[in-house]
């Protein structure tokens, strides 16, 4: 029976998450199913210890973690083969993000990557293990108790118990440092409890990690010398080479990074410079009268926008009418497509208030001009749905500033 307030999981649904996880381009993913396949910690897989795989299920792990600082060396179940692990945990190791680790301590690796490592774990394994009775999120700690209790099944003896398979699997001290793993227990998919012990059979190791088997270079000797100065304080060729890589590596991210924002920045350019013709040459061309007029005092195409609003004189109408168009173009330019606002009868009836027969006799005298500028915008009927008008103002450089009357527009 399991224990009071323990949390069942999906001991299956979890295998096989970790043998996707240990595929993925993302680093942190592969850390998270590195976690629960070793029931290791993060210090462990992203830095301190050094695996070998001892037979088809078995690792050997050499760590300063554990024993209070001093080096230690043991055999642990692994929850998939060791060759698929050996080769995914190389991979992270020769990671740039993870090799920028090197030298740091145990505190510091926890500090800088805990959070987002237990985002990875979240992502990988949120749907499948909940986090314990006693907390709210899951994190990697949760992953070696809920890794335990798969090993057990898998890999326990008869009449072993779990707290002795656990203090072995962990190369803990003693019991007393043995941390609560009965927060979890296994079900199978259907969600029955799983009580079986010993399911898996260990086999000898047939093949060796790919990351393990690749042929050794034969380098020049004076480029080696300068690969130990270019990286002063690497102990191994082999070190220098991989970091030489990581670097290779990241130089190309950051150099495509570089290129895709370049594009970017090209194409808005070449935006904000067609929008610009296009609206001179919309404003000029589809309404020529668009440029202030010399003309009598009283023209209305001379008026000023704080006395035009509410002129009622002859081809005061026709002029509310022009310079609204010419306003909702100029706001129009250079703003993303949402927050434009269309050219038809009603936005320029509430705009000029001018009344509606003469609003369509005018948009209708003008229709062809008008269509082509909603075409080449893109703009449909529902355009001005929710818009506030108000935000359209006649030309003030050219006619003075004004401010629309209270309640204009409501």
């Amino acid at each position: 029976m399991p224990i009071k307030n323990s949390t069942a999981f999906d001991m299956n649904a979890a295998l096989e998450a970790t043998k996707k996880a240990l595929q993925s381009e993302d680093w942190r993913e592969v850390v998270a199913g590195l976690l629960m396949a070793s029931q290791t910690r993060p210090s462990d897989v992203i830095l301190l210890a050094d695996f070998k795989a001892v037979s088809k299920y078995r690792l050997s792990i050499t760590t300063s973690l554990k024993k209070r600082g001093k080096k230690v060396t043991a055999e642990i179940w692994c929850l998939i083969e060791t060759t698929l692990f050996i080769d995914a945990f190389n991979r992270v190791r020769r990671d740039p993000d993870v090799l920028e680790l090197q030298g740091l301590r145990p505190a510091e690796i926890d500090s800088r990557k805990n959070s987002t490592i237990n985002r990875a774990v979240n992502r990988v394994y949120g749907e499948i293990i909940a986090p314990p009775f006693t907390e709210d999120s899951l994190s990697a700690h949760n992953l070696r108790a809920a890794g335990t209790n798969i090993a057990y099944h898998l890999y326990g003896s008869k009449g072993q118990k779990l707290q002795r398979f656990v203090e072995l699997q962990l190369v803990h001290d003693s019991k007393g440092t043995v941390a609560n793993y009965d927060d979890y227990y296994c079900v199978d998919g259907i969600g029955n409890e799983i009580t079986a012990k010993g399911m898996r059979s260990d086999e000898p190791l047939k093949t060796q990690p790919k990351s393990r088997t690749t042929t050794r270079p034969i380098l020049d000797r004076q480029i080696v010398e300068q690969l130990h100065e270019l990286f002063e304080g690497e102990a191994t060729t082999k070190d220098c080479i991989i970091r030489a890589i990581a670097m290779a590596k990241q130089s190309q991210e950051r150099q495509a990074e570089i290129e895709r924002l370049q594009r970017r920045l090209q194409a808005a350019e070449e935006r904000i410079e067609a929008l610009k013709t296009q609206t001179h040459l919309e404003l000029i061309h589809v309404y020529p009268n668009s440029q202030k007029q010399t003309s009598p005092a009283d023209d209305p195409r001379s008026m000023p926008n704080a006395d035009l609003i509410g002129s009622k004189k002859r081809g005061a109408a026709e002029e509310k009418l022009r310079r609204s168009v010419e306003a909702i173009q100029s706001y129009n330019a250079g703003r993303p497509f949402e927050e434009q606002i269309a050219i038809n009868k009603g936005s320029l009836r509430k705009i000029t208030k001018v009344k509606a027969q003469t609003v369509n006799e005018w948009a209708d005298e003008h229709s062809e001009e008008i269509e082509a500028y909603t075409d080449a915008q893109g703009h449909g009927y529902r355009q001005n749905v929710g818009k506030d008008l108000a935000v359209v103002k006649w030309d003030e450089a050219a006619y003075g500033a004004y401010e629309w009357p209270e309640g204009y527009f409501g």
